[in-house]
């Protein structure tokens, strides 16, 4: 998954799961501060990532989220449960998963077989 699907999809179920009032979110492993503007709730989401110039847009329903990130104009699934949340990036072909716990967020990228660290 590249970078910057990573940290949107973090943002948008950080955003989702722990309802913050934030429009950015901090990359930890590059200790860079990312902003997002637009709306995001049970049903839509329409924000615009500030670094790259691009929308991620998207419906829900029941938790489930059909995305449709701009700068790549590939699709992402995201399924929330709890705190948890599980997804596919139809960019890179692989899966991640991910946990929220208050602002921070734990991403795993099995593309890269890795966890990173976002808080928002």
């Amino acid at each position: 998954m590249r970078a910057h699907t990573r940290r949107a999809v973090a943002f948008i179920a950080g955003k989702l799961i722990s309802e913050e009032r934030t429009h950015a979110v901090r990359d930890q492993s590059s200790g860079r501060l990312y902003q997002f503007n637009g709306f995001l709730n049970g049903q839509r989401v329409d924000v615009r990532d500030s670094e790259m110039g691009c929308c991620i847009t998207g419906t829900g329903v029941a938790r489930r989220y059909q995305l449709m990130h701009g700068h790549n104009n590939q699709a992402i699934r995201l399924e929330i449960d709890g705190e948890r949340f599980t997804g596919y990036d139809y960019d890179s072909l692989n899966g991640f998963s991910g946990r929220v716990s208050g602002r921070a967020i734990t991403l795993f990228d099995n593309e890269h077989q890795r966890y990173f660290d976002f808080l928002i």
